[in-house]
């Protein structure tokens, strides 16, 4: 099969995928998480403000990203298997596996379709995610000029970093009919990432950008070094697969 056809085939299982947006809670979700970030950051601020510019003082906006951190990583995480589950889920609920397969289109284009608005869907809440936490500092009163390569590592980094728990989930959300199953390991995974001291191999960590070298970018590249191969195994069980 020619690259060509292969695009080509990916394109129109694209162009469908992202009409079926409209019968599920995907945007809303990927809308919810950064906005929920951020009311919760700056409800914090508001209750406390006095007590953490203090804490902050010299370093409002940094303490301000710092914040964000851990609620943006559970969002993130949740958001994985939330979204995972609505893509494979209403193809189960509605029976479309089969519909869609007996369409002329590649089994790895189906699978990879979903994956790819996956990610733009996760790429547009960390674009909110940034752009929210500028707007909070601001009117916070912290000046409009923040540290943006702290920033833009906060909002962005995570994503690549949990690609492999993004792979994963939607790998299980695929071959499992049942949804509790791969929401269950991404609440579990959440629950393990938030434990710091954790070994760096364990993937729920990466996304957290914290390992034994202190340079976020090692998680970003494990998160994609291990997201490839994790694509391969899902795609060719897919590939496999009898659907109903």
């Amino acid at each position: 099969m020619s690259r060509t056809s292969t695009l080509g085939m990916l394109g129109r299982v694209f162009s469908t995928d992202l009409l079926k947006l409209r019968r599920t809670m995907a945007v809303p979700l990927a809308v919810l998480g950064p906005v929920g970030v951020v009311s919760l950051t700056a409800l914090n601020f508001g209750l406390r403000y006095d007590y953490l510019t203090k804490v902050y003082e010299g370093k409002l906006w940094e303490g301000l990203i710092e914040n964000t951190l851990y609620l943006s990583f559970l969002a993130l995480l949740l958001g994985m298997a939330l979204l995972a589950s609505q893509f494979a889920g209403q193809e189960h609920q509605t029976r479309a596996w089969k519909q869609t397969l007996a369409l002329p289109v590649s089994r790895f284009s189906v699978f990879t379709s979903k994956l790819i608005l996956l990610v733009l869907l996760l790429a547009f809440s960390c674009l909110l995610l940034f752009g929210g936490i500028w707007l909070l500092g601001g009117l916070l009163g912290f000046g409009w000029l923040p540290p943006l390569a702290l920033l833009a590592r906060t909002a962005f980094f995570p994503l690549p970093a949990g690609l492999a728990c993004l792979v994963l989930q939607y790998g299980l959300s695929v071959a499992f009919k049942n949804q509790a199953i791969s929401l269950t390991v991404g609440i579990l995974g959440c629950v393990v990432g938030m434990y710091g001291m954790l070994p760096d191999w364990v993937i729920w960590k990466w996304p957290l950008l914290e390992n034994h070298t202190g340079k976020p970018e090692w998680s970003v590249f494990a998160g994609i070094l291990a997201g490839v191969p994790l694509f391969v195994l899902g795609c060719a069980h897919f590939i496999r697969k009898d659907v109903n």
